[in-house]
C-alpha cells in the first residue's frame, strides 16, 4: 500500500514473485526519507519475506539509509551494526547485524526497545507483528 497524505487513500501495488518488489520500495523508501523528517514502513505478509529486506543492506548502505533501518519480528530487533556512519563488514565483506531477543525482556524493557525501534526512520516488519505491536501501544501514532 502506497499512502497519500494524512486522511486520503493509497495505492496498491501489486506485483508477482521474484519481480523486484523490495528493490522497488528500497528505492521509492530514499526517496521518501531524503531529508524528510517521515518515516516508512516495508511490511510483508511473513517474517522471512520481511527479513529479506535485509538483503538489501548493500543498497541502504550506500545511500546513507542504512543507519536508520530496523527490522522487527515476533521475537525480536534486528539492526545492522554501524561505524562511521557505514555498516560494519566481516572478513568476507558480508555485513554484520545486532540482533536484540525480546523474549527473555520485561515488559518494560520490551515496551522502551520496541518504541525505539519503531520510531527509526526505515521500518521493516510483518504484518501481523506490525499489526500486534500497533495494538499493544508500541508505535506512536503517525503525526504526518
Amino acid at each position: 500500500m502506497v499512502a497519500g497524505p494524512k486522511g486520503k487513500t493509497g495505492k496498491s501495488l501489486q506485483m508477482g514473485c521474484g519481480e523486484g518488489k523490495t528493490g522497488v520500495l528500497s528505492m521509492a523508501a530514499y526517496t521518501i526519507l531524503q531529508g524528510e523528517k517521515k518515516q516508512v514502513f516495508l511490511t510483508s505478509s511473513t517474517e522471512n519475506l520481511a527479513a529479506e529486506a535485509l538483503d538489501k543492506i548493500d543498497f541502504y548502505d550506500r545511500v546513507g539509509l542504512a543507519g536508520d533501518l530496523v527490522l522487527v519480528d515476533s521475537t525480536g530487533i534486528t539492526r545492522p551494526v554501524m561505524k562511521d556512519g557505514k555498516v560494519v563488514r566481516d572478513e568476507a565483506g558480508k555485513a554484520t547485524f545486532e540482533r536484540i531477543d525480546l523474549d527473555k525482556k520485561n515488559e518494560i524493557d520490551r515496551r522502551k526497545l520496541l518504541k525505539e525501534a519503531y520510531s527509526s526512520k526505515l521500518v521493516i516488519s510483518d504484518n501481523v507483528t506490525l499489526m500486534q505491536d500497533a495494538m499493544k501501544g508500541y508505535l506512536e501514532e503517525p503525526t504526518d
